[in-house]
């Protein structure tokens, strides 16, 4: 995926997509955290330290 993502010069890594996943999730559809935090195979806790930054921005 990273390399298709090179030869198209996209802005932006594969993995910004979950960053953008995750926070989208959380404010803009109100999925409260334990369930986004599993659809992404981690616990509440990683999810809200990874993303509680951007989250708080945002909201």
């Amino acid at each position: 995926m990273s390399r298709t993502f090179d030869r198209r010069n996209a802005p932006f890594n594969p993995y910004d997509l979950r960053h953008a996943y995750a926070i989208r999730g959380s404010v803009r559809y109100k999925v409260p955290v334990a369930t986004m935090a599993g659809w992404m195979g981690h616990s509440p806790t990683v999810h809200w330290n990874t993303y509680n930054k951007w989250i708080s921005g945002v909201a």
